[in-house]
């Protein structure tokens, strides 16, 4: 099977659109339009790794067509996302659900276990439900620098929990990001492809099509350049061309290690 008839597959089980998947993934839609029209044969390693950790496709799989399809299909992305999602409703909404589910036989069990735990939780949870805060279970992807760009490596296996809500985290390394952001210390990402001028975010940098590196900073832009900032005054600002960046997310905050008992 050839890499532009595994990215159709994957395109039309995730039900999104071309612009939406290369959106999700830190790329641009004309990359997934080569991709699928078969013009261009090959992806990096860290963009299969990327599909990996966002859809629950096998890195080995989109690379190669080998392997199984799915990694670890127990703990799958649309498994993860429902359990999310359950978790985030009211007790009304919950019932509601509950009404449908019951309703379709074949859905009765895979819903059954999620529902239990949820309700089971929700009783030891006091009854201002403002305080309530749902767990969010994310992979911590691998390093990031503050200083110098370094690409961001998968760590397969390798999770956290927060409250704050967010899609994966990294470690960052260097300290062109103090006094805010050590070196050692995990930051959490909220995927998006955008940021405000001051917002702090990972940004990759890239060579023709491919991401290159990754970086850690304060983003600012203006007149078509993009000027990443540290916040360390000892390092000076990186400017680029508005072309040859593209936006993983926005840093959303940092995970306190000792208060989660790592």
């Amino acid at each position: 099977m050839k890499l532009s008839e595994r990215f159709k597959i994957m395109l039309n089980e995730s039900g999104l659109t071309q612009r939406e998947f290369a959106a999700a993934l830190g790329i641009t839609e004309n990359y997934i339009s080569l991709l699928i029209n078969g013009k261009k044969e090959k992806i990096s390693e860290t963009l299969a790794l990327l599909i990996q950790e966002k859809y629950g496709y096998s890195a080995e799989w989109v690379l190669t067509g080998k392997g199984d399809k799915f990694v670890n299909t127990r703990n799958s992305f649309i498994k993860q996302r429902t359990i999310a999602t359950v978790k985030s409703l009211s007790d009304q909404e919950i019932k509601a659900v509950m009404a449908f589910i019951n309703s379709m036989e074949d859905l009765r069990e895979i819903f059954k276990a999620t529902y239990e735990e949820t309700t089971s939780t929700r009783e030891h949870v006091a009854e201002k439900v403002e305080e309530y805060q749902v767990p969010y279970i994310v992979p911590l992807l691998g390093r990031v620098a503050g200083g110098k760009p370094i690409l961001a490596v998968q760590e397969n296996d390798k999770v956290i929990q927060t409250n704050i809500k967010c899609d994966c985290a990294l470690e960052v390394v260097g300290d062109s990001m103090e006094p805010g952001y050590k070196s050692g210390d995990i930051i959490l990402i909220h995927r998006q492809p955008e940021l405000l001028n001051g917002e702090l975010g990972i940004i990759m940098i890239l060579e023709g099509a491919e991401v290159a590196e990754a970086t850690f900073k304060e983003f600012y832009k203006e007149n078509g350049r993009v000027i990443l900032k540290s916040i360390n005054p000892k390092y000076s600002d990186q400017i680029l061309n508005k072309n040859d960046i593209m936006i993983f997310g926005k840093v959303v905050g940092k995970f306190n290690a000792e208060k989660n008992g790592m």
